[in-house]
C-alpha cells in the first residue's frame, strides 16, 4: 500500500503532487496540441536567448555594473524559465516525471516512448552546445580568467535538460 504523500525522490515529486496533476482542471486552455506546441517553441526561445547571455561581452559587462536594474533583470529571467518550466509540466499533467506506480499503462507508453525521443534529441542538443563551445575561443568552461564564462549556455543546457521530456510529450501527444 502506498503512503498518503509518498515522496519519489528520483523523479523529484511526490504521490499528491502527481495526483494533483492528472486530476486537474485547470490550464485546460493550455492543454490543446496547438497552445502546447506554441509553448514549447516560446521556452525553447527563452532557453536559447538564455544561452545566447554568454556570448554577449556587453550583456556580461551590464550584469557586473553596481545598479539594481541587471539584478531585476536576472530575477525576472530566472522567474520566466521557472514559470515556463511550471507551465510546461502542468500542460502534460506531470506525466513525463510521473513514476510507475501512479500511472496507468497507457500513459506508462506514451511516457516512455517520449523518453526515448527525447534522449535522442538531447544528443543533438548536446552537440549543439560542443559546437558552440567550440566556435566561441573566448568563452572556454574551464579556462583560466575571465575568459572562462559560458554560465548561461550551462543554465540554459540543465533546464533544457530537466525539461526536454515534457516539451516532447507536449511536442507529440495529441490529447493529454
Amino acid at each position: 500500500m502506498l503512503k498518503k504523500n509518498k515522496i519519489y525522490w528520483m523523479e523529484g515529486t511526490t504521490k499528491k503532487d502527481i495526483e494533483g496533476l492528472l486530476k486537474n482542471q485547470g490550464f485546460n486552455w493550455l492543454r490543446s496540441q496547438r497552445n502546447r506546441r506554441i509553448f514549447v517553441l516560446g521556452y525553447a526561445l527563452i532557453l536559447a536567448l538564455l544561452a545566447s547571455g554568454s556570448y554577449y561581452k556587453q550583456f556580461k559587462e551590464w550584469f557586473a555594473v553596481d545598479s539594481l536594474i541587471p539584478l531585476f533583470v536576472l530575477i525576472a529571467i530566472t522567474l520566466l524559465t521557472l514559470a515556463g518550466f511550471s507551465l510546461l509540466r502542468v500542460s502534460v499533467r506531470g506525466i513525463a516525471e510521473a513514476p510507475d506506480e501512479l500511472l496507468d499503462e497507457r500513459q506508462r507508453s506514451i511516457r516512455n516512448s517520449n523518453y526515448r525521443y527525447s534522449y535522442l534529441l538531447l544528443g543533438y542538443v548536446v552537440i549543439v552546445f560542443m559546437i558552440l563551445l567550440s566556435i566561441a575561443p573566448e568563452n572556454r568552461p574551464f579556462s583560466e580568467g575571465e575568459q572562462g564564462d559560458a554560465g548561461f549556455v550551462y543554465i540554459s543546457l540543465l533546464m533544457t535538460m530537466a525539461s526536454l521530456p515534457s516539451m516532447v510529450m507536449a511536442w507529440r501527444e495529441r490529447d493529454i
